[in-house]
């Protein structure tokens, strides 16, 4: 991990050899003998040839030798290159004398030691225009040189005994300017910058490799040959000198001589500055890989884009393992980025690596391609770990089968066409009109088809009946000379046969400007695609049949790339780039064209929008807890047996029935397109949690542990809580539980087998149950005892809890930065520094808006202009309506989103209520206890997110389609008891910790305890948090479950009620927890994965349920038929919706406007028209309905028209 770096000058490092007269040296080249760097370079002063070799001794690195030679006499030196050549052939034998090239001018000289019959200086070229490096003779110990001359030629020469030493030259490069790089086994390879000839644009940036040796020891360089059908070759072979980047301005190599070549380069007529300088490695593999060269900018963040892949690491229950150990590998060489830090992985090369808060690895990889390296993510006990392919949506994506969180709908012609990045068209109109976009499009979609294996049909077929198979088709040029009629157009081509095929390839390598089969394609592979992704390279056709042959220009010849077949995801993908290079100027631009850019602004809106409905539930419940707590002396004890029958009906209803029930099970949640999410495409999207991931990962925890700022605290808050406890040690509550919760062990098995790996999906729910009805009385005899003491505290939090949410909050890392920088993006003028609730919200925001967009489309935004909908408030709280006068449908429209948002909120908080079961019990890492601050963010978290914005909110009787005093207020006593757990779970993160009484305690509520020693350990939980969470949920499941059955509300809606108030009875499984306990940790972890899945599903249930639902259609003008008078009528009105578990049945069918026949009415229930009409006459009328979903979705209103006849 390279985690900083700088230049430090050391005027010590060189020994100069004192007396040798050598001050200083310039031009250095740099060969390796061997792994033994030399340098060559030139006394500035006087024009002393120097070597510099590495030193072993003196307390100095580097030797300067003066060779004896200047360069002065032959005027100002523009270039030099050399070495040393050992006395043997053998690669460790010491060196035995110095070769030097050196150009002045055109003219190139020779410079050496070798031989003293040779020391002479020898004029080589007087033509030379560059000098492009050095190389070993093959069966020589000499040192040639490689240079371009005034015709454009690369030359090599070297000694070969005869006096003028043997020229080799390659014509057509094209290149101005060049440097050799020699690999490990001394084959040379040339790395240059074109003058702009040869349909190559100037200064991109190419490479020729050596693939042999002449007979005469010159290096002999890959090639193109055409042969005929008998092998005889046509015409003169084409250097494969294949272009890799375009617009560089310079480039430097570096000369080590292993397998991954390296160029530092610097490219012109960029946008950003960000992108100016850059670092190009090839592997292994022969992939390439860039990496971005950024200079400080004074500490603000840089926009940069990245594949991100997450991996959560679960145990064998399903619990999230935070701190754990895992390595990471990838298939070649790349650069990763993890919690904030580099790491290069590559072959057997991994990255020592830890899961984070949540259990999660988030990895980041650089996007400028299709097909980044595959990832494998591996830790201690799985029989396999993750393999990883980050950019496996954008293939589905492109592949027609998936979607992506940037793009409305899936791939299309139509998407393909509107494509844009910066506002600029990435298929330029003037090139490549509609047919050549559809053919490319068409062309993608059949070589995913291909590789698929399932067989070709054809997509240009029209008549009836099924698609013909086809054996191939082709995407390109078509086949005619340059200049005639449809030259350079883009075409798709179906091939019936395999005559057909060879027709078509045959017509291609007839052109004049074919240059032939490059051969030894596949060992150079990685440099055309670097080419191709990088728009150095032209596609000038791609045919897929039995193998899939690819033409592209190698300078003004079309060349052949070997065949291959589509059997592997590079292979695919690569046909796919050469695809779309046809009509697209690079790779990189589809790349920036289907990433995922944050809207910072819909961001920002949607965190105001989220405290702006915090603030508006708080509200309502200081005021209703207020005006039934006034009410309440008596009330509980009163209910005790209809809390008993509610909870037998319950029990009754989930019999036979565990957690995971099919009749729990929502439907599919979709994306705009009508493809189905997974659960994991919402809750784990990297994007969604980008903010959440930069606050738990170890960084972010060590900062933590070094913040100086205090946790944050609150006197009224703290106060109150203690005249509560009080209170409630007064009861016999905890002696209640004492007894049902006697033998916790023989309950956990009750509820769920621990060792099943589905152990949250089969929980017996009546267990659960059991559980409530036996604590209830004591709950309820507790409930009367301690009610004013609630009143007292609820109002005092809600009084207090916006200033403390405002209050500085230090995580004491980079999250304050980033927090600020945010605002920033977002157009935020009065930005403001890092609160915790500021940061919850924020990450609210993140998940919420990033999840909706997915679903609801990529133009959508949860809260336009971050304005938080106007909730009908309750009668006792005098506040203006803002609902009073709006449409019912536009109002319950509104609702139904608020659901939506309720249900994101619920997914996302589940991951925080699994963590905070395990705080208590699990260190993260070896660091030990989880530092302060981030227990009072996880606590908050929960709070705000699980139990406020989806326990509190979507169980507020007006978004439920409720009203406040409806099922004899049984609604609202059910959202009292989920309003006073949010505000109880908020008021424990600010409890002074700092005082005595306090001391031991943890900021989250669920875990809070009297601190008592059993067994010579502490008990974190002995006696509050479980118990009043499990009382609160006897009063929410009572209440609601009562409400239901008043309300007639669906079993669908009553499963997902029910299901949200079981977290709070699945705490009572970890009482009395002990931190170092094994039993322990298995109970919270069972509690953990309870609470989850149960939070997961209801929360989902109810997500899905706002997302699938659409408002009933009533068709207009149905046939209702012709009535006749004193003859009984009967007709169905006909509407779609109301049909599924959520939403059935349609219901409230209502004449809108004008008058049903006299003697007929509309069935309300069933919107059927019946009667005897009286009167003869045609009547023109409208009507309306709903559905059950709750808030029930308003139909639209269909005019009918229905005759009397006399």
């Amino acid at each position: 991990m390279v985690t900083g770096w700088a230049w430090q000058a050391d005027a010590a490092a060189i020994d100069f050899g004192g007396g040798s007269g050598v001050a200083g040296v310039g031009h250095l080249h740099v060969y390796y003998d061997g792994r033994t760097p030399v340098v060559t370079g030139a006394d500035p002063a006087t024009g002393a040839l120097v070597t510099i070799r590495v030193e072993n001794g003196g307390g100095r690195r580097f030797a300067a030798l003066n060779n004896g030679a200047s360069v002065t006499k032959a005027g100002r030196l523009d270039e030099l290159a050399g070495g040393h050549t050992p006395t043997t052939m053998t690669p460790a034998a010491p060196m035995s004398g110095w070769i030097a090239y050196a150009r002045v001018g055109a003219k190139l000289t020779r410079y050496n030691s070798v031989s003293p019959a040779a020391a002479a200086p020898k004029p080589i070229a007087s033509t030379a225009t560059d000098l492009v490096g050095v190389y070993r003779a093959y069966g020589s110990m000499d040192l040639g040189c490689l240079y371009l001359d005034a015709s454009g030629n690369l030359v090599t020469w070297h000694e070969d005994g005869t006096q003028n030493g043997r020229y080799t030259y390659t014509a057509g490069l094209g290149l101005y300017s060049a440097e050799a790089w020699l690999d490990g086994d001394g084959m040379v390879h040339v790395f240059g910058l074109t003058a702009g000839s040869g349909g190559v644009p100037a200064n991109t940036l190419k490479v020729l490799h050596q693939v042999a040796w002449s007979s005469t020891g010159a290096p002999v360089w890959s090639l193109a040959v055409a042969r005929d059908t008998k092998g005889t070759v046509l015409g003169t072979p084409v250097p494969a000198c294949v272009a890799l980047v375009p617009k560089v301005a310079r480039f430097a190599l570096d000369a080590f001589p292993d397998a991954s070549p390296s160029q530092f380069v610097m490219r012109e007529g960029v946008k950003a500055a960000s992108d100016q300088f850059a670092l190009h490695t090839q592997d292994a593999a022969a992939r390439w890989t860039r990496d971005k060269v950024r200079l400080p900018t004074g500490g603000a963040p840089h926009l940069v884009g990245h594949y991100v892949s997450s991996v959560t690491v679960l145990d064998g229950r399903g619990t999230p393992m935070p701190g754990l150990p895992v390595a990471v590998s990838a298939d070649t060489l790349v650069e990763i980025k993890v919690d904030g830090a580099s790491y290069l992985v590559g072959p057997g090369h991994g990255a020592a690596l830890a899961t984070d808060l949540q259990g999660k690895l988030t990895i980041a990889t650089t996007a400028d391609s299709l097909l980044p390296a595959t990832l494998h993510v591996d830790t201690v006990g799985p029989e396999s770990g993750a393999v990883i392919q980050p950019a496996a949506a954008v293939h589905d994506y492109l592949a027609g089968t998936g979607t992506l969180p940037s793009q409305s709908g899936v791939f299309s012609e139509e998407a393909f066409a509107s494509a844009k990045v910066d506002g600029v068209p990435i298929i330029d109109p003037a090139r490549h009109g509609a047919p050549a976009i559809k053919d490319a499009y068409t062309g993608i979609g059949q070589v995913f088809q291909q590789a698929s294996g399932t067989g070709l049909v054809s997509r240009r077929f029209q008549g009836a009946g099924a698609a013909p198979a086809i054996h191939g088709f082709a995407v390109g040029s078509a086949p005619v000379v340059r200049g005639t009629a449809g030259a350079g157009r883009v075409t798709y081509t179906e091939f019936a046969t395999p005559a057909e095929v060879a027709a078509h390839l045959d017509a291609i390598r007839a052109l004049p400007q074919y240059g032939g089969v490059w051969d030894d394609f596949l060992d150079w592979a990685g440099d055309v695609w670097e080419g191709v992704k990088n728009g150095a390279i032209a596609v000038y056709h791609v045919a897929v049949h039995a193998v899939t042959s690819v033409f592209v220009y190698i300078g003004d010849k079309i060349v052949e790339l070997v065949g291959f077949v589509l059997d592997t995801v590079d292979a695919t993908v690569r046909a796919v780039e050469a695809v779309v290079r046809e009509v697209v100027e690079t790779i990189t631009a589809v790349v920036d064209w289907l990433k995922s850019l944050f809207d910072f602004k819909d961001i920002w809106d949607t965190k105001t929008a989220l405290e702006s409905g915090m603030r508006t539930l708080t509200s309502y419940a200081s005021s209703t807890i207020e005006y039934y707590g006034g009410r309440a002396s008596g009330w509980f004890a009163a209910q005790e047996q209809k809390v008993t029958d509610t909870l037998v009906a319950l029990k009754e209803e989930y019999a036979g029935r565990p957690l995971g029930d099919a009749a729990n099970q929502p439907p599919t949640v979709t994306d705009p397109s009508g493809h189905g999410l997974a659960d994991g495409q919402i809750k784990d999207n990297p994007q969604s949690t980008w903010m959440l991931t930069q606050v738990m990962g170890p960084k972010t925890v060590a900062a933590t542990r070094a913040a100086t700022s205090k946790a944050l605290a609150s006197g009224p808050i703290t106060d109150a809580f203690g005249v509560f406890l009080v209170d409630l040690a007064q009861t016999d509550l905890s002696d209640t539980a004492d007894r049902v919760l006697a033998d916790l062990e023989a309950i956990v098995a009750g509820v769920t087998d621990p060792a099943d790996p589905d152990a949250g999906a089969k929980a017996s729910v009546v267990a659960v149950i059991d559980i409530l009805e036996q604590l209830s009385l004591g709950a309820l005899r507790a409930a009367d005892h301690v009610v004013a003491a609630v009143v007292r505290l609820a109002t005092t939090i809600c009084a207090h809890l916006q200033k403390a949410l405002d209050e500085p909050f230090d995580l004491g890392g980079p999250v304050n930065t980033l927090y600020r920088w945010i605002q920033e993006q977002a157009g935020v003028t009065d930005v403001k520094d890092l609160s915790l609730g500021g940061l919850i919200f924020l990450i609210a925001g993140f998940f919420t808006t990033t999840s909706y967009k997915l679903v609801m489309g990529v133009d959508e935004a949860p809260f336009p202009g971050g304005l938080f909908p106007p909730i009908a408030p309750p009668p006792w709280l005098s506040v203006p309506d803002d609902t009073v006068g709006m449409p019912p449908a536009e109002l319950n429209a509104l609702y139904k989103n608020l659901q939506i948002v309720s249900g994101f909120a619920g997914v996302f908080g589940g991951g925080f209520d699994a963590m905070a079961d395990l705080v208590p019990v699990v260190s993260f890492n070896e660091t030990g206890d989880w530092p302060y601050q981030l227990q009072q963010f996880i606590g908050m978290s929960s709070a705000l997110l699980s139990s406020g914005l989806y326990g509190t909110l979507s169980s507020l009787p007006p978004v439920g389609g409720n009203d406040w005093k409806g099922a004899d207020g049984a609604w609202t006593i059910a959202w009292v008891f989920a309003a006073v757990n949010t505000l109880f779970s908020v008021g424990t993160v600010f409890l002074d910790n700092g005082r005595k009484d306090w001391q031991k305690d943890t900021p989250i509520f669920r875990n809070t305890g009297k601190v008592e020693k059993k067994g010579g350990e502490t008990a974190v939980t002995a006696t509050r948090g479980p118990l009043i969470v499990g009382a609160l949920s006897i009063g929410f499941l009572a209440a609601s479950g009562a409400a239901c059955a008043k309300s007639h509300t669906n079993p669908y809606g009553t499963a997902q009620i029910i299901l949200s108030g079981l977290p709070g009875v699945f705490g009572l499984l970890r009482w009395n927890l002990l931190p170092k306990d094994p039993a322990s940790r298995n109970r919270a972890g069972i509690a953990a994965l309870l609470d989850v899945v149960a939070t997961e599903s209801s929360a989902i249930m109810l997500l899905a349920g706002g997302i699938v639902t659409g408002a009933p259609y009533i068709g207009p003008e149905q046939p209702l038929g012709y009535g006749a008078v004193g003859r009984p009528y009967r007709a169905e009105i006909h509407a779609s919706g109301g049909t599924r578990p959520f939403d059935a049945p349609l219901k409230d069918w209502t004449v809108a406007s004008g008058t049903l026949p006299t003697g007929l009415t509309l069935d309300p229930a069933t919107g059927t028209v019946s009667g005897t009409p009286t009167a003869p006459g045609t009547w023109r009328f409208s009507v309306g309905c709903t559905d059950s979903y709750g808030p029930p979705q308003y139909s639209n209103i269909a005019g009918m028209t229905l005759t009397i006849t006399p």
